[in-house]
């Protein structure tokens, strides 16, 4: 076994590349350059359920499964080791790639013309490529794109079905908000209907089939692939034979069959994709690749039906299954805690001689240059480190090797997180980590053991379950192979509830006695709106358990067989995380000290009067504004406003908690959800003038974080502000971005004092931090010639992606969060 402790640096890790990792990278960018895309996978889906009539709705779900796995293609691309890819359901259109910006930019105008025509009219598309829940429950997606919000023009892979490249979408969404400056167009207004104008429509007759069964597909989640590797296809067929011949209830052997038909459509679908392989190898001249891949089809042959014993193996059972969940059309789908149930097999193999560090280092690239090809959806994630299920130490060589080789390719995917126990981990992962994060490639998120374990037993998760957590996508908690999709039950923002009670009280003129006053009103409102999302979200799982399916993840995921009852319907065993979301804590916290400061204490201005200058977006209220804009932040260890923010988080954070007291859900827990994804920019956009001197349309604070570039006293000081924020009741999602410059960790001093940061901060129990590892200028640069920066990744908000590849907007949001220069 190698030196743990012997942390290797960035620019030696970027010299273990080889050819084959080259080879391989190019590959990715030539399939990611290819253009745009339209998928197979609603048109398969609807020829099967228009064929399967009559038939019980569970088995035309896992027929439309099978149906679509054997209508798509089977890629193999030249130099890949890994085989299979998402691109077999998606063809190159070539026809729409032809069109010019020219092209685009007419049908851009023609279509914000018929908008003004129409403004104002609540307008309904006949059919939609994003499809719904069915029974009235629309997805996160459709709910999207039938309200003002954006969704979809914010990240590239986020515009799921969009039929017009990303780039020349964002050129238009900015061009054409200032040519047509004049129209007065609301912040969203140009970038929704664009949005919705280039969306490939798959037809009524489509939408129609698939929301006759509910179709509807597994996310937000693990597929156990612990278990599976430990097991194989067979053996879990072989468990759904026992079970479906023993059955006595009529629902369950429609459950057991409809199972039956998802897995062996699954082994069908490698055992074609190996012969395809063997029949690539017979065409090829180069003995050395033929002998590749003529291993690689026996492999899959293998893992069709047997557990793998060898770490490559292995690796390819878990990506092919990877990649199935994401063919069905499951999102943000993630590998959950690779280095734990991995390691087994990667430890045998070096052990015995069938490994080398170089080629271990080769495969793991090329598991995560897949999930960096098209189309694989949002956020694919994979957790390392933490504690095993016995409660020791889990970081081990594998651990070490993920996170080398995300510096080695500094790519956005995996979404990586690193689990640190205070108590558990060794120094040398600390270390890895912020090496890592040195490499600019904002991985990897950290999450603390100490936080999040026992924070799950206290909302029912056992306790070996807990230590099994991991995040899903981007910062969501969840436990491996046990749940089911994650749910967000509801959403509320912080500043809107705030701006309606400003505006409320200068309406009627209610005074109050004094700013303790005010916020209670304010806290009681928030109250009611977690209380309001706490039932949207108890509805929503009513409805999805009555009739949503998923034969595929049934057959995976843990309890589902052993129930006889759906992963939809509550048959995993920890059930469904529900999520209520808060957004825009620091906005919101900035705003009530200007009230507390300027309001109630200084008495310089009325509610009503405030209420008068955030309608008119303090236009002729410049002074006004510079003078609201002095006080106190959010984020600079100053309890006068400290405590304002805590007051928000705790009550919030604590409501959420009370759902579980007043719903008693069988089967789910709800938790709370402090991150925001793209939100705290639609969200900004779709939210009035604030009283910290926002204007309308500008972006919330992000996360837990405070308002972009308000925290002005260092980094320390940013995380002293957090920790008075009570970890008790944080169950769901939390994520904070601190954002570093290169001159900070130059050299080692530095950078030890970045690790002994990051150790305080766990020590202290901040539940989950992440790092964007960039100046400014090089982000100003790739803004001006995104072409020369394409390889610049950046954090968001509990994922990354490439910064070339974001709405303008949020790249401008990126640049203003402070940059933390001096400890």
């Amino acid at each position: 076994m190698r030196d743990l402790t012997r942390i290797s640096s960035v620019k030696e890790i970027k010299g273990r590349g080889t050819e084959r990792i080259e080879a391989m990278r190019k590959v990715v960018q030539d399939l990611n350059d290819a253009g745009l895309r339209q998928t197979l996978l609603y048109t398969n889906m609807a020829a099967s359920i228009k064929a399967t009539k009559g038939e019980p709705t569970a088995i035309r779900r896992a027929k439309g499964f099978a149906y679509h796995l054997d209508h798509i293609e089977l890629p193999i691309y030249e130099a890949e080791q890994l085989i299979g890819s998402v691109t077999g359901m998606w063809p190159v259109d070539e026809e729409r790639n032809k069109l010019t910006y020219e092209d685009y930019y007419k049908m851009a105008v023609e279509a914000l013309d018929a908008h003004e025509a129409t403004r104002g009219e609540q307008e309904e598309r006949e059919s939609r490529s994003h499809m719904s829940d069915g029974e009235g429950n629309m997805s996160f997606e459709e709910n999207a794109n039938s309200g003002k919000m954006r969704f979809g023009s914010l990240m590239a892979r986020d515009h799921y079905d969009a039929s017009i490249p990303f780039d020349i979408l964002q050129k238009l969404i900015k061009t054409l908000n200032e040519e047509r400056a004049d129209r007065k167009y609301e912040p969203y207004e140009v970038g929704k209907v664009l949005e919705l104008t280039f969306t490939y429509d798959y037809g009524k007759e489509t939408t129609d089939a698939l929301h006759e069964i509910n179709w509807k597909v597994a996310n937000h989640t693990n597929l156990n692939y612990k278990d599976l590797v430990k097991r194989g296809y067979q053996d879990i067929l072989d468990e759904i034979n026992e079970k479906l011949e023993k059955a006595q209830d009529e629902d369950k052997k429609v459950f057991y069959e409809s199972t039956k038909i998802a897995v062996e459509a699954v082994i069908h679908y490698i055992r074609k994709y190996a012969a395809a392989v063997e029949a690539e190898a017979e065409k090829t001249a180069d003995s050395v690749r033929k002998e590749e891949l003529l291993e690689m089809a026996r492999i899959m042959k293998k893992v069709s039906t047997e557990k793998p014993d060898t770490f490559v193996e292995a690796l390819e059972l878990v990506w092919l299954t990877q990649l199935i969940g994401n063919l069905e059309g499951g999102s943000a789908l993630s590998l959950a805690r690779f280095d734990q149930y991995m390691y087994p097999f990667y430890e045998k193999d070096m052990e015995e001689g069938r490994l080398t560090e170089e080629k271990a280092f080769e495969w793991m690239c090329a598991l995560y240059l897949k999930l960096n090809e098209p189309k694989m959806r949002t956020v694919q994630s994979l957790c390392v480190g933490g504690v095993t299920t016995e409660g020791e130490n889990g970081a081990n060589e594998l651990t070490k090797l993920c996170l080398e080789v995300m510096t080695f390719l500094a790519m956005p995917y995996p979404n990586m997180s690193a689990r640190l126990n205070p108590e558990k981990t060794p120094k040398w992962l600390y270390e890895e980590v912020i090496r890592t994060v040195k490499a600019g490639c904002g991985q990897p998120l950290v999450l603390n053991d100490s936080v999040w374990i026992p924070n799950l037993m206290s909302v029912g998760v056992p306790l070996e379950a807990a230590r099994n957590y991991y995040n899903m996508g981007c910062t969501e908690i969840m436990i491996e192979g046990k749940d089911a999709n994650w749910v967000t039950g509801g959403m509320l923002s912080f500043p809107e509830i705030l701006a309606d009670q400003v505006h409320a009280a200068a309406a009627s003129g209610k005074t109050y006695a004094d700013f303790d006053e005010f916020l209670e009103e304010y806290l009681t409102e928030l109250r009611q709106e977690v209380d309001n999302s706490g039932k949207a979200g108890a509805d929503f799982l009513k409805v999805e358990r009555q009739g949503s399916q998923d034969p595929f993840a049934s057959a995976l995921v843990e309890g589902c067989l052993e129930k006889g009852l759906d992963y939809f319907q509550g048959g995993t065993l920890m059930g469904s995380p529900i999520a209520i979301m808060g957004q825009g804590l620091g906005t919101a916290t900035d705003s009530l000290s200007v009230i507390k400061k300027f309001v109630f204490e200084k008495q310089d201005l009325t509610l009503a009067q405030l209420a008068e200058a955030m309608d008119a977006d303090f236009e002729g209220y410049e002074l006004l504004r510079k003078k609201l804009e002095k006080a106190p932040t959010f984020g600079n260890d100053d309890d006068y406003v400290d405590d304002i923010a805590t007051k928000i988080f705790n009550t919030y954070s604590a409501q959420v908690r009370k759902q579980n007291e007043i719903y008693k859900l069988d089967n789910a827990r709800f938790v709370n959800n402090v991150f925001s994804y793209n939100l705290h920019i639609e969200l900004g956009e779709l939210t009035p003038a604030t009283p910290n001197g926002r204007k309308k349309g500008e972006a919330l604070s992000d996360c837990a974080g405070p308002s972009q570039g308000r925290d002005s006293n260092g980094p320390t000081a940013l995380l002293n502000s957090i920790f008075k924020l009570s970890t008790d009741d944080i169950t769901g999602a939390f994520a904070l971005n601190v954002k570093i410059s290169p001159s900070l960790v130059k050299d080692q001093e530095g950078t030890a004092a970045v690790v002994r940061l990051l150790e305080t901060y766990i020590r202290e129990k901040g539940a989950e931090v992440q790092f964007n590892y960039v100046d400014a200028t090089a982000l100003q640069e790739a803004q001006k010639e995104p072409a020369k920066h394409r390889d610049l990744v950046v954090r968001i908000a509990g994922y990354c992606e490439y910064f070339v590849n974001l709405d303008y907007k949020l790249q401008n949001e990126i640049i203003e969060r402070t940059l933390q220069e001096a400890m």
